[in-house]
């Protein structure tokens, strides 16, 4: 095959359809191994992305950036999505009726003013604001939910896995790169060229000014 970067799908009767991006450099010869899952072991709303070599690195428009290098990464699954303010919502309530101050602490607040975004009742429940709140933020429940720490997010991931009966985690900063970059180490999850309106930050649209839009609202924005 030419030199280049491919994207495999492999299929096999019983195992969900698998997704492997493959690059293979000048007079190369790649051997791709893959593990096989299903759905159930996969998981509704996750993503199987396969053990293989990753370029991390090299991209010189970032601040103090890693040295390029080929690494090996195991496989892994990983949420499609980011954790939306309607997952997120019920970890608070269920954190509030046991400790209602340790719900306050967990809850999206803003850091540099204090206080948190989400509404509080009387018997210490929390729901989403309607419309804006005191900072102008609109609260959907099919957001990405923000204005959390990582112990916040940990404990979440902890949260869910007692719930859900499976174990979760966050992603570490070389899987976030495997699952962004796929094999042939592009810029973007889409490509090396950037364009504004194929993801969600503060220049994607025209009219409205900056806002959180739902998940999946981008669908450029999705790597191999």
């Amino acid at each position: 095959m030419p030199m280049g970067s491919y994207l495999l799908i492999v299929r096999q009767q019983g195992f969900r359809d698998t997704r492997c991006p493959v690059r293979i450099g000048r007079n190369q010869q790649v051997h791709v191994n893959l593990r096989l899952f299903t759905d159930a072991e996969i998981g509704e709303g996750f993503v199987y992305v396969p053990a293989g070599p990753l370029a991390v690195g090299g991209d010189p428009a970032v601040p103090r950036q890693l040295e390029r290098r080929m690494i090996d990464v195991s496989d892994f699954f990983m949420a499609r999505f980011p954790v939306t303010n309607g997952e997120y919502l019920p970890f608070i309530n269920d954190v509030a009726a046991r400790n209602p101050g340790d719900a306050r602490k967990r809850v999206p607040r803003w850091e540099d003013f204090g206080g948190s975004h989400w509404l509080e009742d009387d018997c210490s429940r929390w729901s989403l604001p309607k419309g804006k709140d005191q900072h102008g933020l609109i609260w959907e429940p099919d957001q990405p939910v923000v204005d959390v720490t990582w112990f916040d997010a940990n404990a979440y991931a902890a949260w869910r896995s007692t719930v859900d009966g499976r174990r979760y985690r966050l992603p570490t900063e070389v899987e976030w790169e495997k699952a962004a970059r796929g094999a042939d180490g592009r810029y973007y999850p889409w490509g090396d060229r950037f364009d504004a309106t194929w993801c969600n930050m503060s220049e994607s649209r025209l009219e409205g000014g900056p806002r959180l839009g739902p998940v999946g609202e981008f669908a450029v924005d999705e790597s191999p």
